[in-house]
Formats: structure tokens, C-alpha cells, sequence
């Protein structure tokens, strides 16, 4: 399985095999196979290549490599901003459905919803980011597979 594109190779590097295993995750890990494994990663934020090493070393900062099977979660600048879309995406379809149910269950003022949901709004996002990055990631590993460089 080559990953590289050959147009983005110099040309005495386009005609020479790849070695497979400096590629892939090591044999001896189980990554995930199925959206409900990726989903389970995501949030735990754990690695989906080997379902052992933490994606993270601080809140907000995510590790370049995992430190148990050594897989690069990214590949490109900017990969993860797809994250981000997710992240915003979520808050605010949990945000309207959200005031648009609690608005036709109770009989609250408007101050009372902007009490609820202003601090829903600015919370939600910070707790779910590393969470979002990991859901992509896992997503990555369903579609493309991550891999060691």
C-alpha cells in the first residue's frame, strides 16, 4: 500500500518500493475496526491505531506521535481542522435544540435561557476539543489508517 504520491516525489525516489511495515502500526495491535470502536477512542482519547497510547500530554495539546505504538496523528498542517468543524457543528445543534425544547417545555424568560445557555455555549466547546480531535482521528484511522512516518 503505497501513501505517498508518486507526483510529489522527487524523480529518483518515484520508482523505488516502499517498505510496508515503516508504514503501518505494529503487528501486534488491534486497531479499531468499526465506527462504534472509533466513537469509544475519540472520546476516551486514546490512540485508534493500538486502543492503548493517550492521543494527548496536556488538555489542549496533542502528542505528535502516540508514545505505545508510535503512529503519526498528523500528517499535514491544518488536518485537524476538520475538528474544529465538528466541535462548533455539535455545540450549536445541541445550543438550538436545546433552547428550542426547553423554550416549548417551560414557560421561562429570556434572561433565564441566556443564564442556561450563554455558558453552555462558551463551556461546551473547551471540554469537547480534545474529544473532536480525537473522533477525527479515529475517523482517519477507519478511512485511511494511520501510520508511523
Amino acid at each position: 500500500m503505497k501513501l505517498i504520491l508518486h507526483r510529489d516525489l522527487p524523480p529518483s525516489l518515484r520508482d523505488q518500493p516502499l517498505e510496508a511495515s515503516s508504514h503501518l502500526p505494529p503487528h501486534n495491535v488491534d486497531p479499531v475496526a468499526n465506527i462504534k470502536e472509533a466513537i469509544s477512542c475519540g472520546m476516551k482519547r486514546i490512540c485508534p491505531a493500538c486502543k492503548n497510547g493517550k492521543m494527548f500530554r496536556t488538555y489542549f495539546q496533542m502528542n505528535d506521535y502516540c508514545p505505545t505504538c508510535g503512529v503519526k496523528y498528523e500528517r499535514e498542517a491544518g488536518e485537524f481542522i476538520v475538528a474544529m468543524y465538528i466541535n462548533i457543528f455539535l455545540t450549536e445543534i445541541l445550543f438550538i435544540s436545546g433552547y428550542l425544547l426547553t423554550n416549548s417545555l417551560f414557560s421561562w424568560g429570556v434572561w433565564t435561557q441566556v443564564a442556561i445557555w450563554a455558558p453552555f455555549n462558551a463551556l461546551f466547546p473547551i471540554w469537547f476539543y480534545p474529544r473532536s480531535k480525537g473522533l477525527w482521528a479515529a475517523g482517519l484511522q477507519l478511512s485511511t489508517g494511520l501510520y508511523k512516518d
